[in-house]
């Protein structure tokens, strides 16, 4: 509803309306006879006013009588003018004042004029803008403006200029924008400009209104520097911004003469939006240092924008082929680690078998002059089997040797293998690492695979080993060591 409007046409009366940030004021002269008897109407246009906005109306008369009520302090359903009207002349005259102080609230203002309301803002010098919005967002969301008199629209990323009935919902995290911005920047007037440059990034705006767009895209392009810089700080009205990087730069200009450009815009925008932020304003920074020997810092241009994109995509090519060698790298350590593994669950067989070998070689030799003889007490003589038994007596004592040798070494590699997953835990990622290893899938299973052939061949070559002794001391004349041992006790 048009307040501003619709009061002085209930009085009859054409009023003069002043409005600024904070305050409306309206005031026009009526006379007595257009004093309304039915307030219906005028109540009705007070309640429409937001609570979060202080109303105050002052009525003095020719015979300076005078009525006040507000919307804060009296019950405006109860509001009456016989106090004003009551014996006065109906062509007396009777002057209005009305005052609408304005705060935020729940991230909304008033605007109940617009164009005094513009014409009050866009006047003011940038520096002085810039403390106002930050005021009014004061760590907010977003903010929205209520249109009261007209249609007009307008939309950035956190701010908009919308009709009562509209609603509005930012497209971006400002609070986080924001924390992102103070990690990797350095802008001193931080905490008395807390303003991006989305916040004056229009996206729609109807009707076209050039004033607020000249104002808003010059704000954007102040902040899009101030944020892409390494460092920046405002001195009363001057701007000063470093880039370091393949050289270090300065420059210094005054607010009100920085023009408007797009393209550093798009560069912040390209910094803080995907991707690794740091690496990004980096990049940026060293490539702007290059260009800036040919072009002033407000004035980069496309070939800037392209140029670091461009070298960002070099930089991620040889991440990406650094990042995949090391994978490789990586892959290639646990296979050998795995292979080996793999090749000791054959182990205890290979000892087995040489062992085999071993007693085969010394039966051969110890018997093979005694071939022609086919007495069996001419094969096995005393010293014959006593040699026999130390043969598989230390056969056990190999058996137990190789066991604990394949242990120490399984917890060797074991240890190992959890040194190189910490070793790169400082370059891949935990999720990365655990892709490779499956989840330590593999090794699990070959230690498992080597521990049960391990005990499988152990058992072979220990029953193997047992059995001799057995058929040497219970087959034999000459019986064994047991047998002599336990004869000696």
């Amino acid at each position: 509803m048009d307040v501003v409007s619709k009061i002085p046409e209930i009085f009859n009366a054409e009023g003069i309306v002043i409005e600024s940030r904070a305050v409306v004021y309206l005031a026009f002269s009526t006379a007595v006879k257009e004093i309304p008897s039915d307030l219906d109407e005028l109540i009705a246009v007070i309640n429409s006013i937001p609570d979060r906005d202080h109303f105050k109306m002052v009525l003095t008369s020719d015979s300076e009588n005078r009525l006040e009520f507000s919307n804060k302090e009296d019950d405006i359903e109860d509001i009456y003018f016989s106090p004003l009207t009551s014996g006065a002349n109906k062509d007396d005259g009777v002057y209005v004042q009305i005052t609408i102080d304005k705060t935020v609230q729940n991230n909304i203002f008033s605007v109940y004029c617009f164009d005094k309301f513009s014409e009050d803002l866009l006047k003011l010098p940038i520096i002085t803008l810039m403390k106002w919005f930050s005021e009014a967002f004061s760590d907010s969301e977003y903010l929205l403006f209520h249109l009261f008199d007209t249609d007009f629209s307008l939309t950035t990323s956190t701010i908009a200029f919308l009709s009562e009935s509209d609603r509005f919902k930012p497209n971006i995290s400002r609070r986080a924008r924001i924390l992102a911005c103070k990690e990797i920047g350095n802008f001193y007037n931080m905490g008395e400009f807390e303003l991006i440059p989305d916040d004056f990034n229009i996206e729609k705006i109807d009707p076209e209104e050039t004033n607020f767009r000249a104002v808003f895209d010059q704000l954007k392009t102040i902040f899009s520097i101030i944020y892409t810089a390494s460092s920046a700080s405002i001195l009363a009205d001057e701007l000063s911004v470093q880039i370091n990087g393949q050289k270090n730069l300065t420059s210094v200009a005054q607010l009100s003469s920085i023009p408007q450009n797009e393209y550093l815009y798009k560069i912040y925008t390209w910094i803080y939006t995907e991707g690794n932020v740091v690496d990004k304003v980096l990049i940026a920074r060293k490539v702007m240092s290059l260009h800036c020997s040919n072009l002033d810092i407000f004035a980069f241009d496309n070939k800037v924008y392209s140029a670091i994109k461009s070298n960002y995509e070099l930089y991620l090519k040889n991440n990406i082929d650094q990042y995949l060698a090391l994978i490789k790298e990586f892959s290639n350590f646990i296979s050998e680690i795995i292979s080996r593994i793999g090749d000791y669950s054959i182990v205890i067989l290979g000892k087995f078998k040489r062992n085999i070998m071993a007693a085969g070689i010394f039966f051969l030799i110890v018997m093979l002059p005694r071939l022609g003889s086919s007495q069996w007490d001419v094969f096995f003589t005393r010293d014959v089997v006593y040699l026999l038994q130390i043969l598989l007596f230390g056969s056990i004592l190999y058996l137990v040797i190789c066991l604990v040798e394949l242990s120490y070494k399984m917890r060797k590699i074991e240890q190992g293998y959890s040194a190189l997953k910490e070793n790169y835990e400082n370059v891949l990622s935990e999720s990365e690492i655990n892709d490779i290893l499956k989840d330590d899938e593999l090794l699990t299973r070959n230690v498992k695979l080597v521990k049960a052939s391990s005990i499988i061949w152990a058992s072979i070559w220990g029953f193997t080993l047992l059995l001799g002794i057995v058929i040497i001391e219970l087959f034999t004349e000459s019986r064994g060591l047991i047998t002599w041992l336990l004869v000696r006790i």
